[in-house]
């Protein structure tokens, strides 16, 4: 029994098809991956730029964006219960916002 579960395990974590292989080729082409690096990169930004700019409204205070595409800010200033990471986490989470609480302390 499980030697025929290992087998099927590894057949299906074998990787793709070789077809599936052969079109990905094109992909790693060095224009290919810059542009959809950028176009990745320009999402995320726009993304976090209204996060930064509605959390400046709510909080009162600037939020300095420390990496892009990302930012990160300190919830306390903002009402309750959005003043802590795990409120703040949740919230975001009711309306398909994933946010990643900053320390598991607060």
């Amino acid at each position: 029994m499980i030697e025929a579960v290992a087998s099927a395990g590894s057949f299906l974590d074998g990787g793709g098809s070789r077809p599936l292989q052969r079109a990905a080729i094109p992909l790693l082409n060095d224009d290919v991956v810059q542009k959809e690096t950028l176009a990745i990169n320009a999402a995320f930004r726009d993304k976090r730029d209204r996060m930064i700019q509605r959390l400046e409204r709510m909080a009162s205070a600037p939020i300095v964006p420390r990496t892009a595409p990302s930012t990160s800010g300190e919830p306390r200033g903002l009402p309750r219960p959005l003043n802590d990471g795990m409120g703040f986490f949740r919230a975001a989470l009711e309306r398909k916002v994933i946010t990643v609480r900053a320390s598991s302390s607060t």
